[in-house]
């Protein structure tokens, strides 16, 4: 599927419809929308291809058709016949329904793990909702393809991706050491010690001395000049400064 959709997208925008002036014009007479432009920098890119071949299924293969039935090159008739093959594909149309009901739960998980403001507990809570919505696919009657190859291989997917994302998301620990150092929650911690956070960042990194980073923290979290940084980068910038590193050794010590 992964292979079907990356041709896809090389033939609709790079290859097959920008070099042809005739081609984008039958194209956008089929379509309001094209195929995204394939970038390297953007995982959830393939969110948007599946979408859109799914939501245009229909006026992708009349435009590919077309194409097919007027062109006068032998090159472009049979990249046309290649595409529509995998269009009118029964197990390319089963993978891609599948796909696109997929993908929603992962671009919601990927804007939920984007939150600066995210902690521990409500990423454990997004991974589970993720997960459960998964199963949920993978149980359904969809999964129940009379193909028992589809079926199996239909299963076999929604478990690799609740395993993967299992995997990614193994350790979120760390999440309440930057939670420690976020400035919106100086105030609150200042005036409730945030406890729990510091036991699960000594957990997630063993190295570090939990009475003395507790010491560190209770300076920081009662010094209103150390409220005023934007960044970690500039909260070290006054620490130095400041000369507040050599402070906070001796503190330790």
């Amino acid at each position: 599927m992964q292979q079907v959709l990356h041709e896809m997208q090389e033939y609709f925008s790079l290859t097959f419809f920008s070099r042809s002036p005739q081609h984008v014009r039958i194209l956008k007479k089929h379509m309001e929308v094209s195929i995204l432009r394939p970038s390297s920098t953007r995982w959830n890119f393939n969110i948007e291809t599946i979408n859109r071949v799914h939501e245009n299924l229909q006026p992708l293969i009349n435009c590919l058709t077309e194409i097919q039935s007027t062109s006068n090159a032998d090159q472009t008739t049979a990249e046309a016949t290649g595409i529509l093959k995998y269009l009118n594909d029964d197990n390319f149309k089963f993978w891609l329904e599948l796909f696109h009901q997929i993908m929603p739960h992962v671009e919601t998980i990927y804007n939920q793990m984007q939150s600066q403001e995210i902690s521990v507990f409500k990423a454990n809570e997004y991974i589970t909702n993720f997960k459960t919505a998964i199963l949920e696919l993978r149980n359904s009657k969809y999964c129940e393809d009379p193909s028992k190859t589809l079926m199996a291989e239909a299963k076999e997917v929604c478990d690799c991706i609740c395993v993967d994302m299992m995997d990614r998301y193994s350790s979120t620990k760390h999440l309440e050491a930057a939670k420690l150092l976020n400035k919106k929650c100086f105030t609150c911690f200042k005036n409730e010690y945030p406890t729990e956070e510091i036991v699960l960042t000594t957990e997630a990194y063993p190295m570090i001395d939990k009475e003395k980073l507790e010491t560190e923290l209770k300076v920081f979290y009662c010094r209103s000049d150390t409220h005023e940084y934007c960044t970690l980068i500039e909260l070290l910038k006054f620490i130095l400064e400041n000369d507040l590193d050599d402070v906070l050794v001796k503190l330790r010590n």
